[in-house]
C-alpha cells in the first residue's frame, strides 16, 4: 500500500509541474519518500526524457508489478541537449554525488549517434565512469527515428548497440519497440504533433520497454491505464516492448 502510495504521490506531483507539451527542461519534483529497497534511478536526456513524465510512469510499471522493487527515479535533462551538454554543467556532478545511484538512464540527442557517434560514446563513457565508481549500471535509451525518416532507425540502432558493446552497458531498445508496435498497428499515433517528440502512446511504450531493462524482467510489463493511452494501444505497447527487449537481448 505504501508502495503505491509513493508512487500515486510522485505522479501527481509530476503532472502538476511538467506540461506534457512543455520545450524547456522540467522543473525539479520533490523527492520521494525514501525507501531502502527500492531501486534509484538517474534519467539523463533531453526533452525525449521529460516528455510526458517518462520516468514516473516507468515507476508506475514498477509499483504495478507484484515481484518488482520500487523504482526512485530523478530527471537530470535538458532540452534540445547532448549528453556532451549535459555532462559540462555544474550541475551533473552534483547530481550524480546526491545518491548512490543503481542505475544511470542516458538519453543522446535525437541525431547525435548518427552525425557524431564518438563524441556521443565519448560523453557515454564519461557518465559510465561516474557511475561505476559509486556501483550504478549505466543504461543506454535507444530512442526512435523521426517519423519523416524511419530509414535513419538502423543507423540510431548501430550506433547505440556499438557504444553499449564498448561500455559493456544495458540497451533500452526503445526505438526499435516502437517500430514493432507500428508492424502491429500501423494506424498507431506514437509521435507527437512535430513528428520528433513522443505522444503520450509513444512514451508509454518507451517506459514499458525501460521497465524491463532496468528489472530484468523476462514478463511483459504489468496492466498499467493512463487516461491519455487507449486499452489496445497500452496492450500492444506491452506486446512490443516485451519483444524488442528479448530481441536485443540475444545481441
Amino acid at each position: 500500500m505504501n508502495k503505491i502510495f509513493s508512487l500515486v504521490c510522485l505522479l501527481l506531483t509530476l503532472t502538476c509541474i511538467a506540461p506534457v507539451a512543455a520545450q524547456t527542461a522540467a522543473p525539479e519534483a520533490p523527492p520521494a519518500p525514501n525507501s531502502d529497497d527500492a531501486l534509484k534511478v538517474l534519467f539523463v536526456g533531453n526533452s525525449y526524457t521529460y516528455y510526458n513524465n517518462l520516468s514516473a510512469i516507468v515507476a508506475a510499471f514498477a509499483a504495478a508489478a507484484p515481484s518488482a522493487k520500487q523504482l526512485l527515479p530523478k530527471d537530470h535533462t535538458m532540452g534540445g541537449a547532448t549528453l556532451e551538454k549535459i555532462w559540462d554543467l555544474r550541475t551533473t556532478r552534483d547530481v550524480l554525488a546526491l545518491k548512490k545511484w543503481d542505475f544511470v538512464v542516458l538519453q543522446e540527442h535525437s541525431y547525435w549517434p548518427i552525425s557524431s557517434p564518438e563524441r556521443m560514446f565519448d560523453a557515454a563513457r564519461k557518465f559510465d565512469l561516474a557511475g561505476k565508481a559509486i556501483g550504478a549500471k549505466t543504461v543506454l535509451f535507444l530512442t526512435w527515428a523521426r517519423q519523416a525518416s524511419p530509414n535513419e532507425q538502423p543507423l540510431l540502432n548501430a550506433a547505440y548497440e556499438s557504444s553499449a558493446t564498448r561500455l559493456g552497458a544495458l540497451i533500452a531498445p526503445v526505438g526499435p519497440a516502437w517500430q514493432i508496435a507500428l508492424a502491429l498497428d500501423p494506424k498507431l499515433s506514437l509521435y507527437a504533433f512535430d513528428g520528433r517528440h513522443p505522444s503520450a502512446t509513444g512514451s508509454y511504450i518507451a517506459a514499458c520497454t525501460l521497465f524491463l531493462v532496468i528489472s530484468g524482467s523476462q514478463q511483459p510489463c504489468p496492466p498499467l491505464a493512463l487516461a491519455a493511452v487507449s486499452t489496445d494501444h497500452a496492450s500492444i505497447g506491452r506486446t512490443a516492448a516485451l519483444q524488442a527487449v528479448t530481441t536485443w537481448r540475444k545481441l
